[in-house]
């Protein structure tokens, strides 16, 4: 069977923090870079199985659904990207 592993975020309404407790790498990774630039305004505490905890502002927590694209506004957004200079 395979071990499951919990991603929390945690917070009370009054208060300004949030703890996060996470397994999942696309999180940990993201959360890691936050932590290189603003390491003033979060704790960051990675354990020896690879999940972190940190506290971070309750304003940093979003929820944001994908946005709905039909083909076309994303053969447009396909166009616009590759005229883009890099």
């Amino acid at each position: 069977m395979k071990e499951l592993h919990d991603n929390v975020i945690e917070f009370f309404s009054e208060e300004r923090t949030a703890t996060l407790s996470l397994h999942k790498k696309k999180y940990v990774n993201k959360l890691r870079k936050c932590f290189e630039s603003h390491a003033d305004e979060m704790d960051f505490t990675q354990n020896p199985d690879g999940t972190v905890c940190a506290t971070v502002p309750v304003s940093w927590i979003k929820i944001s659904p994908p946005r709905k694209m039909t083909d076309e506004q994303r053969e447009a957004a396909r166009i616009r990207f590759s005229k883009t200079p890099t």
